[in-house]
């Protein structure tokens, strides 16, 4: 059947939104995204005819700003974008499309533009410390190492104890091979969330380049207490032990690694070479 034309009223794309947002909530997820997009189509040409109309029609900027969250948060970066663009036709200084418009073109790839609807957003808003912290990921994807530290430390400016752009600032010092200075950060981030394995296991490995062999075990035991079933980091808490003359306790994270992993060179070369100290 033919969609009807609702081209004459703007008001109804509202009433669309409303029914994709209850088919999300309410349906099997193939299912509802499909007839998500279907009241998409039907209303998007509807706000922005009603933005055309009244450009001071914020419910509709809002809304837009909704969707646009919606479809960036399942995957479907390019309608997101759609959602933020129209967002930001009868208003260019609007924070919030700007933010979800840049992390939309971060997720499609879209660096360059990202940045820029980045820096807008960090103009409109310059006490928001996610804001820097998206941009200082971005200039790092594009190799832009030292405009990106600059945006982690305005970050942790307006927000201290911000975990997040604690990690990423110890994984630019880790880059730069200031190895004192990531610790310092990762520390630091675990302080404010202590059960981030991601953060735990980028300390083990800031404390191997520093030859810190025991705290490096520990953070890897660490990760392994919130991510048991991690062949790679048992390898790797393996090869810390056989360092500190453990080698049973090493043979024993191996095989680990290899029961979660049979298919696991790196392990089962480590556990070979490993074999002529063991005990008898």
């Amino acid at each position: 059947a033919k969609e009807p034309d609702f081209s004459g009223s703007f008001f109804v794309s509202t009433e669309w939104i409303l029914i994709m947002f209850v088919l999300f909530e309410t349906c099997p997820y193939e299912s509802s995204i499909k007839k998500a997009f279907l009241c998409f189509r039907c209303g998007m040409a509807n706000y922005r005819r009603a933005l055309q109309i009244n450009p001071a029609f914020k419910k509709c900027r809002y809304n837009l700003d909704d969707l646009g969250n919606f479809f960036s948060k399942n995957g479907e970066c390019s309608l997101a974008v759609e959602c933020f663009d129209a967002a930001l036709l009868s208003n260019t200084n609007f924070f919030d499309a700007h933010y979800g418009l840049a992390n939309a073109l971060l997720k499609c790839g879209r660096t360059d533009e990202a940045i820029e609807h980045y820096q807008r957003a960090a103009q409109l808003k310059p006490d928001d410390g996610a804001t820097f912290n998206n941009l200082g990921l971005a200039l790092v994807m594009k190799g832009r190492s030292e405009e990106a530290v600059t945006n982690f430390h305005q970050a942790l400016r307006l927000k201290p104890d911000f975990a997040e752009a604690l990690c990423n600032l110890g994984g630019m010092f880790m880059v730069q091979k200031r190895y004192d200075e990531a610790i310092v950060s990762y520390e630091a981030a675990l302080r404010v969330e202590a059960n981030r394995p991601e953060t735990h296991y980028s300390l083990a490995q800031a404390f191997c380049f520093m030859g810190r062999w025991d705290d490096a075990a520990l953070q890897f035991k660490d990760v392994l207490s919130l991510s048991p079933d991690n062949p790679k980091v048992h390898l790797e808490l393996g090869q810390v032990l056989a360092r500190l003359g453990k080698p049973t306790e090493a043979a024993a994270e191996f095989r680990e690694a290899l029961r979660l992993k049979s298919d696991f060179p790196e392990a089962e070369r480590a556990l070979n070479e490993l074999e002529p100290s063991l005990p008898k």
